[in-house]
């Protein structure tokens, strides 16, 4: 049952598509648990220690999309 669980949190969360029509745990972004559980299976389970980065804004001309 633990290993269940542990599984589905590295799933369940951050769905749908409206942030204003939908409760702040099913919104559309990646939950912090969410992110903590893939990054724990990858450390664990891959042996893919995950290193933090910094987040840099891209500007992309919509026309190249």
């Amino acid at each position: 049952m633990q290993s269940l669980l542990k599984t589905l949190s590295a799933f369940i969360g951050g769905l749908g598509a409206d942030p204003t029509k939908t409760p702040k745990i099913l919104g559309p972004h990646v939950p912090k648990y969410m992110e903590e559980a893939n990054i724990e299976f990858l450390r664990d389970a891959v042996q893919y220690p995950m290193e933090t980065r910094t987040v840099e804004k891209v500007n992309i001309d919509p026309s190249l999309i």
